[in-house]
């Protein structure tokens, strides 16, 4: 467990100050849930995540249908669009799948910057930043 908040302190290093970062969580070990707050320490950071929801147990669900509106308009509702995205846990045993819009956006959007030695986490940059 230490050595994956050391690994999401590294990502953290990269990411720059007055930016928007969107989280994925693909764990589900509920201590995890809460690693992304170290992408915040002691940075002035925008973090976009409700990781519950991606939880096959959880009521609430997100709305995939804004879900891909936002990737394909880069905004909805003046929501801001993400210098980041951040996705964590998508190596475990139990992990839930990265959602296909998430990864047509990524590919086509974003560069990986990071991803940790032990591929827990991993850290993507918008392509034009």
């Amino acid at each position: 467990m230490q050595q994956n908040v050391i690994n999401v302190t590294m990502a953290r290093n990269l990411i720059k100050e007055k930016t928007v970062v969107q989280t994925v969580s693909l764990t589900k070990t509920w201590y995890q849930q809460h690693f992304t707050s170290y992408l915040g320490i002691n940075k002035e950071v925008i973090l976009l995540e409700n990781y519950e929801a991606s939880l096959p147990w959880f009521p609430f669900k997100w709305n995939n249908k804004m879900l891909n509106e936002f990737l394909k308009k880069k905004a909805v509702f003046n929501f801001p669009v993400p210098d980041y995205i951040f996705i964590y846990g998508k190596y475990e045993k139990e992990s839930v799948p990265l959602n296909d819009t998430i990864k047509d956006y990524i590919s086509l959007n974003m560069v990986k910057i990071y991803e940790s030695p032990n591929k827990f986490c991993c850290l993507y940059r918008q392509k034009n930043k």
